[in-house]
C-alpha cells in the first residue's frame, strides 16, 4: 500500500510537470516515465482528477488526455503479448480500455466476473452432465440475469466493450460468448470460441461429437448443420476449419475488427487510425506466432 501511495504521488508530480517541459525530448521522457509507472490496463486520465483546480484537470485532458491513453495502452498490449501464456481475460479488458470508460480497472472487471460465477457455481455441483451444467448456466445468464443480443441498437461500440455490456446486459455474438467463456471458466468448464463467418459461436467438446452454442440466441445449442447454415446464407461453402476453435488472439482480433468496421462506417476517422494501430500490434504478433508454429 505504501508503495502504491509512492507510486501515485510520483505520477502527479510526473503530470504536473508536463506544464512545464518546453523542449520536446523533455516532454518525450517525462510520458515515458509515465506509462511505465501507471499500473496495467489503467487508463492515464484516471489521476487528472487527483488535481484540485478544475483548469489544470481541463488541460491536463485536452493536451494530453488523448495521448497518454492511447501510448499506454499500447505499452500494455506489448506488455501482454510478450508473456509466455497469453491471457485472454487481461486482453478481453483491453479492449474495453479503447472506449471511453476512463475508470474502469482489470480487478473490478475480474471482480464482476467473480461475482457472477459466484451466483451460479452452488448449483453446478448437482448437475449430472456437462450438458447440464451449460443448461444451468445458460438460464442463469440469459434468463435470471436478462442478458441479451443487442438488436436494436447492433452496432454501438459499446456491444463490444465487456465492461459495458457488464452494466447495459447488451451485447452482440462475440461479447456474450467471451462473457459465457469467462463465467463458465470458473465454473470449471471450457467452452472455447469459434470464429464462424459472419456470427460467432461457441464449442463444448465432449467425448463425443462437439456442441455448438449460439451465446447471441439466449446461449440455444446449435447442430452443425444449423452452424453451415449460417455460411449458406451468406453464399460461403463449408468447410471444416469454419468450425475449428478459435485461439484466444484471433477472438481479441475480431473484436477490434468489429470496432474498426464501426468506427469507419460512422465516418470517426481519429478512432479508426487509433484502432488500426492497436490492431497492428496484436495481428503483427499473431503473424509472427503462425510463423513460429509453421517452423
Amino acid at each position: 500500500m505504501h508503495q502504491d501511495k509512492n507510486v501515485d504521488l510520483e505520477i502527479e508530480f510526473l503530470l504536473s510537470c508536463l506544464f512545464d517541459s518546453s523542449p520536446e525530448t523533455s516532454r518525450q521522457n517525462l510520458l515515458i516515465r509515465l506509462i511505465t509507472i501507471i499500473p496495467f490496463g489503467v487508463n492515464p486520465v484516471k489521476y487528472f482528477d487527483t488535481f484540485d483546480h478544475a483548469e489544470t484537470r481541463f488541460l491536463l485532458r485536452e493536451r494530453y488526455g488523448r495521448l497518454l491513453s492511447d501510448l499506454k495502452l499500447r505499452r500494455d498490449w506489448k506488455t501482454l503479448l510478450n508473456e509466455e501464456e497469453f491471457h485472454f481475460e487481461k486482453a478481453v479488458y483491453l479492449v474495453s480500455r479503447l472506449g471511453d470508460q476512463a475508470h474502469i480497472h482489470y480487478k473490478t472487471f475480474a471482480s464482476q466476473l467473480d461475482d457472477l460465477a459466484s451466483g451460479i457455481r452452488d448449483r453446478m455441483q448437482s448437475a449430472s452432465s456437462i450438458v447440464e451444467k451449460i443448461e444451468i448456466l445458460r438460464n442463469y445468464l440469459f434468463h435470471e440475469l436478462h442478458f441479451s443480443g443487442n438488436t436494436e441498437d447492433y452496432y454501438d461500440p459499446d456491444n463490444t466493450y465487456l465492461t459495458c455490456v457488464l452494466e447495459t446486459k447488451k451485447g452482440i455474438p462475440v461479447s456474450l460468448g467471451v462473457l459465457m467463456m469467462l463465467v463458465a471458466e470458473r465454473c470449471g468448464i471450457v467452452l472455447h470460441g469459434v470464429n464462424l463467418l459472419g456470427h460467432f459461436i461457441l464449442r463444448l467438446d465432449t467425448e463425443n461429437d462437439p456442441l455448438y452454442i449460439d451465446a447471441f440466441n439466449e446461449g440455444n445449442f446449435l447442430s452443425e448443420e444449423e452452424c453451415i447454415q449460417i455460411l449458406i446464407k451468406q453464399g460461403i461453402s463449408f468447410s471444416p476449419f469454419h468450425l475449428a476453435r478459435a485461439a484466444g488472439l484471433d477472438i481479441i482480433l475480431r473484436m477490434i475488427r468489429n470496432l474498426l468496421q464501426y468506427a469507419a462506417a460512422s465516418g470517426d476517422r481519429k478512432m479508426e487510425k487509433m484502432l488500426q494501430a492497436h490492431l497492428n500490434i496484436l495481428e503483427n504478433k499473431s503473424n509472427t506466432k503462425r510463423i513460429n508454429e509453421e517452423h
